[in-house]
């Protein structure tokens, strides 16, 4: 029996497949399953070599495909994340993170070195009608007076 990574596929798991690779090598459009396998194939970055051969067999869409998809994917999400931001539905949340990375043999020339970097998620805020919009706009005002403000705006400009 055929397993992935010690998983046993069902038949009607093999069949799915089999079907995918016989209706995609009838019809070039006609390719969900290799599509979204070869997005995933990518995101657990499989070298380039084996997604071109599992392309060949009709089992994952080409390379090319693959990074168009990535790219069409990219573009459309920062559309929606632009137009949440500007209808004030999305809140964002900061994160401070540290890496070391470790020289394999340390030497005067090539030492370890120390990255620090901040990273930023957008969460969407659900129940936001245009009534309570009008509330959030007012929240830079707010923030601006507030005395847990640490860098008021007025002492920014000094």
């Amino acid at each position: 029996m055929f397993t992935l990574q010690g998983t046993n596929l069902s038949a009607v798991q093999k069949t799915v497949i089999i079907i995918s690779i016989l209706v995609h090598s009838t019809n070039q459009r006609c390719n969900y399953f290799q599509a979204i396998f070869g997005i995933f194939l990518h995101s657990c970055s499989v070298p380039e070599k084996v997604i071109k051969a599992l392309s060949h067999a009709s089992i994952s869409v080409a390379l090319s495909t693959i990074h168009n998809t990535i790219n069409s994917l990219s573009v459309n999400a920062s559309h929606r994340l632009k137009v949440a931001v500007r209808k004030l539905t999305t809140m964002f949340v900061y994160d401070n993170f540290d890496i070391k990375f470790k020289a394999w043999e340390p030497t005067l020339e090539h030492t370890s070195s120390f990255v620090s970097a901040t990273s930023a998620t957008a969460i969407p805020l659900y129940g936001v009608t245009k009534e309570n919009r009008e509330i959030l706009r007012c929240l830079a005002a707010l923030w601006e007076k507030s005395p847990l403000n640490p860098i008021p705006a007025a002492s920014q400009t000094r």
